[in-house]
């Protein structure tokens, strides 16, 4: 369906008006929102881990606390 989707792309864009070309488009990525339910919420939760890393990451290398003379368990319970 995607690979369909490319291809006609092209060839609804000229022989169409802008908002057939449209309609068009957005009924193909309806139809295909299935497909992507999975790959939408890993990617989801990867990028929730990688906030929390990129947060944690900047507490701990500040240089406004000395978090670095503690244990990371305690920098846990004290971060929540």
């Amino acid at each position: 369906m995607a690979s369909w989707k490319r291809n006609n792309c092209v060839i609804w864009r000229n022989k169409s008006t802008s908002k057939d070309w449209h309609d068009r488009v957005t009924a193909i990525n309806r139809q295909l929102q299935p497909g992507v339910v999975g790959i939408r919420d890993l990617l989801t939760q990867q990028r929730a881990a990688l906030v929390e890393q990129i947060r944690t990451s900047r507490l701990l290398s500040s240089r406004e606390f000395s978090f670095c003379l503690f244990d990371e368990r305690l920098v846990e319970q004290l971060r929540v």
